[in-house]
């Protein structure tokens, strides 16, 4: 594989999202450890999903990003980008 995303997904607000109410959380692909590798992990890891690699401590949590929008923006992001 080449690394480059094979498609990306639009989010748009239909009504103001914000922390308050809901906006799309992310955590960048830097501190992601599977963004890159895919879902392959190591063997102390298999019982852990991706968001609890990615979160592997109180300090990673810092690393969470919200995505506030008002209706009508928008955000476009790869299929590996971990969100919620």
């Amino acid at each position: 594989a080449d690394g480059q995303a094979k498609y990306v997904t639009l989010w748009m607000a239909l009504s103001e999202a914000s922390p308050e109410n809901s906006c799309l959380y992310v955590i960048p692909k830097q501190h992601d450890p599977g963004y890159r590798d895919g879902d392959f992990v190591e063997e102390d890891d298999e019982d852990k999903d991706p968001l609890q690699r990615s979160l592997a401590s109180k300090e990673s949590y810092q690393h969470i990003r919200a995505l506030p929008r008002q209706p009508g923006q928008s955000v476009l992001f790869t299929h590996r980008i971990l969100h919620w």
